[in-house]
């Protein structure tokens, strides 16, 4: 068999999938309070959450190293967590979104250096990790095309489109 991770890196709420022969986990690495309604709920589903608390500074610079070592520990407390759930006997496989530059400017240049750190972590301690770097663009049309039905597009050639076409309230 096999390991396998799945990781959605988030500045505020990093999801972790973790499958083995054996089981299925999911974590959760969030800055949000332990008693949101959503945590909640994902906790009664087995959720397992570990609450983040990030230092802060009203100087630039000593914020931006703050932030640095905040995703330095994050990463290094993320590969500690997913490294525990693993079977050291079987070949791991992990999937990761690559980066998106359609965000804004400050948050991107964050959570590409959390990416980057998660990243080196994972490849430098789980021995002969393959590792695959998702393009944001495809891993979201795959998810839709798990969850929604297709919606044809095309008159004279058949073209089909994955979305979430309910109207939010």
């Amino acid at each position: 068999m096999y390991n396998f991770i799945g990781i959605d890196i988030s500045l505020n709420s990093t999801a972790v999938y973790i499958e083995t022969s054996d089981k299925k986990i999911v974590l959760s690495f969030t800055s949000k309070k332990d008693n949101n309604i959503w945590i909640n709920e994902l906790k009664s589903s087995g959720v397992i959450f570990t609450h983040l608390y990030r230092k802060s500074s009203s100087d630039y610079s000593s914020n931006e190293i703050l932030k640095l070592l905040d995703f330095s520990e994050l990463s290094h407390n993320i590969v500690d967590t997913v490294t525990r759930y693993l079977d050291p006997t079987m070949k791991t496989f992990c999937s990761i979104e690559g980066y998106s530059f359609s965000r804004n400017t400050s948050s991107i240049l964050d959570i590409v250096s959390l990416s980057t750190l998660v990243k080196t972590e994972l490849l430098t301690r789980i021995p002969d990790i393959e590792m695959s770097i998702i393009s944001p663009l495809s891993l979201k049309l795959e998810a839709c095309k798990l969850v929604y039905p297709p919606i044809e597009l095309g008159v004279k050639k058949k073209k089909l489109k994955w979305v979430n076409d309910q109207v939010s309230v």
